[in-house]
């Protein structure tokens, strides 16, 4: 992608883009979002669905459900403007000369002290390897959504989980307490001995905690 690619907006058109291109369109959808993914999410049904022009029958597949994983909204409570942390504003040169400080400490905060040391191998390894002008290009264009978008869309909303670390150091849980607060969510569930990476810390609690929400919610 060009520098633009990244920006939000831009992520939320790639997402219409794929849900406009499934086969079937007549099949109940849930989209599943981590850290930034639920703005996509929440900005996509706001401009693209809730609000859309188009006739009924060429509208994407029903959203039926939402789950979001370590989120937040643009907030006070929120430790994460928009743009991301400040450090993405050096240059890329720096970036990389800095990267693996700065993978260090992401994977600290985003991992529990009790996740097993293997996966936090295979982080540090992985986070290594980002390039650092996509990394730059991506957190700088980042723009939290708002509860606003949230709340214009409360008529017709679909069921909600949020689903949040309860040590999570990267977005506070309090940040995920209002999350489910402004969108209403149908359940919020706070992972034991989780911080960010709680899909990855704790997979077993997290596939409970959907299947539940599915099961009750459809």
């Amino acid at each position: 992608k060009n520098w633009r690619g990244y920006h939000t907006d831009e992520s939320v058109l790639d997402l219409k883009a794929i849900l406009e291109a499934l086969p079937d369109q007549t099949k109940p959808t849930i989209l599943i979002g981590h850290s930034y993914a639920p703005t996509i999410i929440i900005r996509y049904l706001h401009r693209h669905y809730y609000n859309s022009t188009l006739s009924s029958s060429l509208r994407p597949p029903p959203i039926k459900g939402c789950i979001f994983l370590s989120s937040a909204l643009r907030s006070s409570v929120n430790p994460i403007p928009n743009g991301g942390h400040p450090i993405f504003r050096l240059p890329v040169f720096l970036l990389r000369y800095l990267q693996k400080q700065m993978t260090k400490a992401f994977v600290e905060g985003a991992y529990h002290p009790d996740t097993d040391p293997r996966l936090i191998q295979e982080s540090l390894q992985a986070n290594d390897g980002n390039d650092m002008w996509m990394a730059k290009a991506y957190h700088t264009h980042h723009e939290w959504a708002t509860p606003d978008e949230w709340d214009n869309n409360n008529k017709s909303a679909p069921a909600v989980l949020v689903l949040h670390g309860k040590d999570d150091k990267i977005v506070p849980r309090e940040s995920g307490q209002e999350l489910a607060d402004r969108v209403h969510a149908t359940k919020l569930v706070v992972i034991e001995k989780a911080s960010h990476q709680v899909m990855e810390e704790q997979p077993a609690q997290v596939a409970n905690a959907i299947m539940m929400f599915l099961q009750e919610s459809f």
